[in-house]
């Protein structure tokens, strides 16, 4: 934990200090889907949760992956937000053990408070929920929606990119 305190410190950075421009903001969401990634694999959803904003959704193709978890979680009121997103995770994190997480930016667009990041996300654990327990692997594309909310950027929805379906010639 105290290896990303340096990470959540650039993250939390206020209007008068967050970077604007292309490469800059590029530089910072990267940072913290890093943070997203090492909480995931620490399984502290508190940790995972830093960049998260209070619009925060989740799409179900990227729920699924955790396990049998819905988004938002059963039990809550709330559809957006820190508590979903922690409360989701740390019940994913009882259904999943030996958790690597990662994700590889390959686009990133900018207009103006909106940056999306499409990245391969690769998932990789072992379902301890499951008897025998097994092992789970899922490398998909995924969207990740930042918006800037007073000065900082924060996460607000994750999804995954849809498959392309091929088109059917006329007949």
């Amino acid at each position: 934990m105290l290896a990303a305190l340096p990470l959540l410190a650039l993250c939390a950075c206020g209007s008068s200090t967050a970077p604007l421009d292309d490469s800059g903001v590029q530089v910072l969401l990267e940072r913290q889907i890093s943070i997203v990634a090492e909480g995931i694999e620490r399984e502290d959803a508190i940790l995972a949760s830093q960049p998260v904003g209070a619009l925060f959704s989740m799409g179900g193709n990227v729920a699924l992956r955790y396990g049998t978890a819905t988004f938002p979680p059963a039990g809550i009121s709330e559809t957006r937000g820190l508590r979903p997103f922690r409360t989701f995770f740390a019940e994913a994190f009882k259904q999943n053990a030996n958790i690597t997480q990662s994700f590889e930016v390959s686009d990133f667009e900018l207009n103006g408070d909106v940056a999306t990041l499409t990245v391969t996300s690769t998932f990789n654990a072992t379902r301890v929920d499951l008897v025998p327990p097994q092992n789970t692997t899922a490398e998909l594309e995924d969207f990740m929606v930042f918006q800037r909310e007073g000065g900082t950027w924060r996460l607000v929805n994750w999804d995954q990119v849809p498959e392309e379906t091929p088109e059917t010639p006329p007949a």
